[in-house]
C-alpha cells in the first residue's frame, strides 16, 4: 500500500507521484484507486488492487542506485547473452523485464540495447524500446537523487560507458 506523495515507478508507464487515494463506485462495488501524476504530466488512475499486477514499485533507494550504477559489472555476463541473441529474442526478453518494472531489469535492458548499439544498428523496435527504458531509468535516477534531467542523463551515460 502506498501513501499520498510517495513517488512510484509504473512499469512501461514512467515515474511519477501519487497525489491521492480515492474511493469510487464502480459497477456497484467500492474501489480504493490511486492517483499517479507521471514526471510527462500524465495523470493515471490506477485500482490499489491491481497495484501489484502491474508491478507498481517504490522508487529505488539513492543508496541502491549509486551501488548498482557505480558498478555495472554485475550486469556483464546477462548483458553479454542477451546481446549476442538475434533482435527478436532480444525484444521478447527485454519486453519481460521491462514488465517486471525492477530497477535491474531495467538498468539490464538498457544496459543490453547499448552494448548492442556498438556492434551494430538497433532495429526500429529496439531504438523506441532503449529510448523509453532510458527515459524511465533517467526520471528515476533524478527523483531518488533530487537531481535533475540533465544531471541523471549524464550519470547514466556515466555508468554505461562503463560496460
Amino acid at each position: 500500500m502506498f501513501n499520498i506523495g510517495d513517488k512510484v515507478v509504473y512499469p512501461s508507464q514512467g515515474v511519477g507521484t501519487i497525489e491521492n487515494i480515492e474511493q469510487k463506485d464502480f459497477l456497484g462495488n467500492k474501489q480504493d484507486y490511486y492517483y499517479i501524476t507521471l514526471t510527462n504530466n500524465l495523470k493515471v488512475m490506477l485500482p490499489t488492487s491491481r497495484s501489484e499486477i502491474v508491478n507498481l514499485r517504490s522508487i529505488t533507494s539513492e543508496q541502491e542506485l549509486n551501488q548498482k550504477l557505480t558498478n555495472l559489472n554485475f550486469l556483464n555476463d546477462t548483458v553479454d547473452i542477451i546481446s549476442s541473441k538475434n533482435s527478436k529474442e532480444r525484444f521478447d526478453i527485454n519486453s519481460t523485464k521491462i514488465k517486471s518494472g525492477s530497477f535491474s531489469d531495467y538498468l539490464e535492458v538498457v544496459s543490453s540495447l547499448h552494448k548492442t548499439k556498438e556492434g551494430h544498428n538497433l532495429n526500429s523496435s529496439e531504438k523506441q524500446m532503449l529510448h523509453n527504458t532510458k527515459k524511465i531509468l533517467i526520471a528515476e535516477i533524478s527523483a531518488a537523487k533530487n537531481v535533475s534531467v540533465t544531471e541523471a542523463t549524464s550519470f547514466l551515460e556515466n555508468s554505461l560507458n562503463t560496460i
